[in-house]
């Protein structure tokens, strides 16, 4: 790409700076079109969902992993402690153990 424009909020990204830069970096994420060379499978599904809240420092460990369960619960990934115990590269085939991670 050698031009165009990133607008966020009608705002051009290369533009904000300060208070809004901040503002504008909690409101934005990556999004990886290709997840098995995005993903760490050695990560817990539910490590991987979380990892941008726990950078954030804005929720507590017990509201993260009430949020987490949440949201594996309506991607229909239920109950939560199972599927949030499996690994990223076995979500789509059902097979790995788990690992200890930051929300164990």
């Amino acid at each position: 790409m050698s031009g165009g424009r990133i607008l966020f909020d009608g705002q051009e990204v290369q533009n904000i700076s300060g208070r809004a830069l901040r503002f504008y970096r909690n409101q934005v994420q990556a999004v990886f079109q290709d997840p098995y060379s995005s993903l760490n499978p050695r990560m817990r599904v539910r490590d991987i969902v979380s990892e941008p809240l726990v950078a954030q420092g804005k929720m507590g460990r017990k509201e993260i992993r009430d949020w987490v369960a949440e949201l594996l619960a309506v991607v229909g990934l239920d109950p939560p402690p199972p599927a949030a115990f499996r690994m990223s590269s076995a979500a789509a085939n059902g097979s790995a153990s788990p690992s200890r991670g930051p929300l164990a």
